[in-house]
């Protein structure tokens, strides 16, 4: 049990910093890290493979330029979660 913790860990860290990085590599090339300005404010937001929806401000989504917002009828139809990073407000 202690084993599969440490190496949880280890995972989270791992992906932790991949992050990090990829929002400093954003940081140090001057690239946007704004929303798209595909979505308005309370908009959400997914990728077209993606199985999350997230709000448009998300690090996850923030800058690519194949997101699209979605309605509650899309979100129903691709049967999307919201996303765990950030934890998108319920679409009515």
């Amino acid at each position: 049990e202690l084993g599969r913790m440490t190496e949880l860990e280890r995972k989270i860290d791992d992906l932790y910093a991949l992050f990090a990085t990829d929002l400093a590599a954003g940081d140090a090339t001057g690239a946007s890290t704004a929303a798209s300005p595909v979505a308005p404010a309370a908009a959400v937001v997914a990728l077209p493979a993606g199985a999350s929806y997230h709000r448009p401000d998300c690090t996850l989504v923030a800058g690519k330029s194949e997101v699209s917002t979605v309605d509650k009828k899309g979100i129903g139809t691709r049967a999307l979660r919201p996303c765990r990073v950030c934890d998108p407000a319920p679409v009515s």
